[in-house]
């Protein structure tokens, strides 16, 4: 005999309402049968000798009353090592598989049985429950996951990655992802809003659990992402002689980036760090004017450090007291607590007789900034 595979195999589901009556199965009965209610019902099971060996019926008791299992003939049901299974109690469940079909008198045959105790807060036993799994090379493109993606989610490559969870409105309440990142990059775990809950460095995982099926932000997930012990290194500088700095507070551009261990820096005229994972973070970050004119003396060279768009800490200011020509440096370290997904920035301003002055990055350029969690 063959197999037959498919996603998802799923089996057909019959509600009865308890009434104290019988409920008499037959060969083409559902499998599933679910018993609702507040009053007792006894279930027959079919004549054997119209079935296949191997067919089984799943029985839920989700009533208040209790459940009487019998074979066709009546008797109460025993299973092949005649252990007695003919009450099934409230909030419980027992699934019968036919063993032997033929010769048998009368046609009760002989049946496999496994109870449970699997509704209403009851608990379901097994000796191992294998959720189905899907492998993703990481591409740059963005993973959507729907109601019946696989559970257990693995990332890999060397590229960064948008995972996005399903809409919740399409879930059940407890419903989880396991997303286990064994990628060099960062995988960035966003609800079905783009809503961010999480951003993963390589060789780390995180369970996210439906919590509220309404809404499409992270308000609708629990996320459990155990921080790991994982280096977090950053350094990057400014190479050209390009960017000025003038009365206005510039974010300055390293562009050149040196280390970037969890590919967290953002070059350009909007440059940030964005924090891979939360925790205390050391900043240290150094400027230099290429030159000031003469009518540089007195003037404020500052350097800002910036959370999330906002002032966080002045780094240092070079008040300038000298002749023209001359090069000042501004430099200072903090150590900062961030959240992940939080973003920092150094910003700079020139204020006083120079109306501009342009940063020196020439040489091994002591332009730069330096990035280390703790």
């Amino acid at each position: 005999m063959g197999f037959f595979q498919a996603g998802m195999l799923i089996e057909q589901l019959a509600t009865t309402a308890t009434a104290a009556g019988t409920t008499t199965l037959v060969a083409t009965s559902k499998q599933n049968q679910v018993f609702t209610g507040t009053s007792t019902q006894t279930i027959k099971l079919p004549d054997v000798t119209t079935m296949s060996v191997g067919a089984f019926f799943n029985i839920y008791n989700q009533s208040t009353g209790s459940l009487t299992l019998e074979f066709q003939s009546g008797a109460a049901f025993t299973d092949a090592a005649g252990i007695s299974h003919s009450t099934i109690a409230a909030n419980t469940s027992i699934t019968v598989t036919l063993q032997t079909n033929s010769g048998v008198s009368p046609q009760n045959g002989t049946w496999a049985a496994v109870a449970s105790s699997a509704f209403a807060g009851g608990n379901l036993s097994a000796n191992s429950f294998i959720p189905n799994y899907t492998t993703t090379v990481s591409s740059g493109s963005t993973i959507t996951l729907t109601s019946t993606s696989s559970q257990l989610q693995y990332i890999t490559g060397t590229t960064a990655q948008t995972l996005v969870l399903p809409v919740t409105s399409t879930l059940s309440l407890g419903q989880s992802y396991v997303i286990v990142n064994t990628s060099t990059a960062v995988v960035t775990v966003e609800s079905s809003g783009a809503n961010s809950l999480v951003a993963m460095p390589g060789n780390t995982q995180v369970i996210v659990t439906c919590i509220l099926t309404s809404g499409t932000t992270a308000a609708s997930w629990s996320t459990n992402f155990a921080t790991p012990n994982v280096p977090v290194v950053a350094h990057a500088k400014v190479s050209t002689n390009t960017q000025s700095i003038t009365s206005a507070t510039t974010i300055i551009n390293f562009d050149t980036v040196i280390i970037d261990t969890a590919s967290a820096i953002t070059t350009g005229a909007s440059w940030h760090f964005t924090a891979p994972l939360a925790g205390y973070y050391r900043i240290s970050a150094s400027i230099q004017s290429s030159s000031f004119a003469a009518s540089g003396v007195n003037n404020a060279f500052q350097l800002v450090l910036f959370k999330n768009g906002s002032a966080f800490l002045e780094l240092g200011t070079d008040y300038i007291q000298t002749v023209s020509g001359c090069r000042k440096t501004t430099d200072g370290t903090a150590i900062i607590q961030l959240a992940a997904t939080d973003t920092i920035d150094c910003r700079s301003a020139n204020s006083g007789n120079e109306s501009s002055v342009t940063l020196d990055g020439t040489g091994t350029s002591t332009v730069y900034i330096s990035i280390e969690r703790c």
